[in-house]
């Protein structure tokens, strides 16, 4: 969540403090919506956890940043009427969790692998969110996050939580066929080549998650695109190449926003211009050029702030059109706005560089 002044938080904080109301379930037209507000007794008992999306919270910050929404019974209420989809509350914290839940259960393929699957706590619990994020407008996740997020009062990079999240789902599964198609959704593997001054070649197979995309080149110079990017991090120089041996079917790249300045010896964030298209063929960076592996866009993650604090949300194509999730709430919005809006760079009105960036790519493979 993005800090605001501390002293206004503090201020905001105490006033939800003197509305808070018991929890309760209530209906919002055919919708049930759970009030996630609590008093101070409930707050003390709130460790335990309900199989319904009733179970109380330990934090109870959950307005999104420069939102002047409070939570309460008729807020709410217009909120459901308002969304499209289902929203995630935001666990204080939470929000980098919740960019990643939507991008996937937006997946036909990604909801389909997840209900055939049948075993495994984490399973249930997620299918279990998926049939709820179905009926209502508003899907508290804490049953599910409590087995991956230990802290809610720090906010996690995204790409850690992303890397957990599926090993939370595969642990101790590696002879399930289910969990394995589920797992190979999100899984390529490179090749890498490389030929020592004897004239000796060595062949390295890796698997991934997800590409790191760099924003700069080895001698400094900036790349401002996917596909320069994407050059420079598979690489054919004569002594060493990269290839993708297998193309997974959901493809994560990860513009790699946050560097190290080696002379204030601390990370900063790079919110310059990067550029991404809406369609990417792989086939280039592929040992076997002749298989079609073209992406369509589906999600962009966008990370707003600095490296010391943010807030992340996420624009997802849904049969057709795009809608900006931000938290429990969501919107459509134009194409310009989900995609050229997220390549960073300088406003136009002011040429003031902008402090939102598309920090995570989801691509889905076509047909």
């Amino acid at each position: 969540m993005f800090k605001k002044n501390f002293a206004i938080q503090t201020i905001v904080f105490i006033c939800l403090k003197n509305i808070i109301q018991t929890v309760e379930v209530f209906n919002v037209g055919t919708r049930n919506v759970v009030n996630p507000t609590t008093t101070n007794s409930e707050e003390q008992n709130s460790n335990t956890a309900s199989s319904s999306n009733s179970s109380t919270l330990e934090n109870e910050i959950y307005v999104i940043d420069g939102s002047d929404d409070t939570i309460n019974e008729q807020n709410i209420a217009k909120i459901c009427e308002e969304n499209k989809y289902c929203g995630l509350y935001n666990l204080k914290y939470s929000c980098y969790a919740n960019c990643i839940l939507q991008s996937l259960i937006h997946i036909k393929r990604f909801r389909e692998k997840i209900a055939e699957c049948k075993e495994g706590e984490m399973i249930l619990l997620l299918n279990e969110a998926i049939q709820e994020m179905q009926k209502n407008k508003i899907y508290n996740p804490k049953n599910l996050l409590d087995h991956i997020i230990k802290n809610y009062n720090i906010l996690q990079d995204i790409h850690e939580f992303y890397l957990e999240f599926f090993a939370e789902l595969t642990e101790n599964k590696k002879g399930d066929t289910k969990i394995s198609e589920l797992d190979n959704l999100i899984t390529g593997t490179t090749k890498e080549t490389s030929k020592n001054e004897e004239g000796q070649i060595f062949e390295r197979l890796n698997n991934f998650k997800n590409i790191f995309l760099p924003i700069s080149t080895s001698d400094g110079a900036i790349i401002d695109n996917l596909e320069e990017s994407l050059a420079q991090e598979f690489t054919n120089d004569g002594k060493s190449k990269k290839e993708i041996k297998k193309a997974p079917e959901i493809l994560f790249l990860l513009i790699n926003r946050f560097v190290f300045d080696k002379e204030k010896k601390k990370l900063k964030k790079y919110n310059g211009l990067f550029k991404f298209p809406k369609e990417i063929d792989f086939s280039p960076y592929c040992v076997d050029t002749t298989i079609e592996n073209t992406y369509k866009l589906h999600s962009v993650i966008v990370h707003k702030g600095n490296s010391t604090f943010g807030h992340y949300y996420c624009n997802i194509l849904i049969d057709g059109k795009w809608y900006e999730f931000n938290d429990y709430k969501n919107k459509m919005i134009g194409e310009k706005d989900a995609i050229e809006e997220q390549f960073g760079g300088h406003k136009e009105a002011t040429n003031e560089m902008k402090n939102h960036s598309a920090y995570y790519l989801v691509y889905v493979k076509k047909n």
